[in-house]
């Protein structure tokens, strides 16, 4: 819990300082979402070249815009962005648990202040998105506590399917 709270802190610092707000990436995945939501569907009607797994993603997010306006959009796309870069440094934590606190904090404290982690925790881009999906399925296979030795029947392949979607 700690190393998610620490990484949400970073991820949140990073939209306050101006540097780190300049992705242009961001703006394109966000107004492919936005047409994508609109009815413009992406690859008929519109050259878009990633997956469509980032679109779908961020449908809520396209809807909150259209509502709100795009600027407010894009700022919670980022903060949703930010949110899950967290969430992946407390899970891997959490996945590694067995092996002790140590291990633990190296974990997720790696993953947190990655470089890379830095340039991505605060944009709309693939790269969190992939990671949450790689992450879960470890991590529900390893949903096996001491009263129930058993993962949960299934939970990996949702986790895999959700990752097909997104790549």
């Amino acid at each position: 819990m700690l190393i998610f709270c620490v990484s949400l802190g970073m991820s949140l610092w990073q939209l306050s300082v101006p540097e780190f707000l300049s992705s242009y990436d961001s703006g394109v995945y966000l107004a492919a979402t936005i047409h994508f939501v609109s009815g413009v569907l992406p690859y008929r009607d519109f050259t878009f070249v990633q997956p469509p797994g980032i679109l779908v993603l961020m449908s809520p997010v396209a809807v909150f815009s259209r509502v709100f306006g795009t600027h407010d959009g894009f700022i919670l796309a980022r903060v949703v962005s930010s949110v899950v870069t967290a969430v992946n440094a407390g899970l891997l934590a959490w996945i590694v648990r067995h092996r002790g606190r140590l291990a633990m904090a190296l974990a997720g404290g790696g993953l947190a202040f990655l470089p890379v982690s830095f340039f991505v925790s605060s944009s709309l881009t693939l790269e969190p998105y992939f990671i949450l999906f790689v992450l879960l399925s470890p991590s529900s296979s390893s949903t096996a506590t001491p009263r129930v030795k058993r993962p949960v029947r299934g939970a990996s392949s949702l986790a895999a399917s959700s990752l097909d979607l997104l790549y």
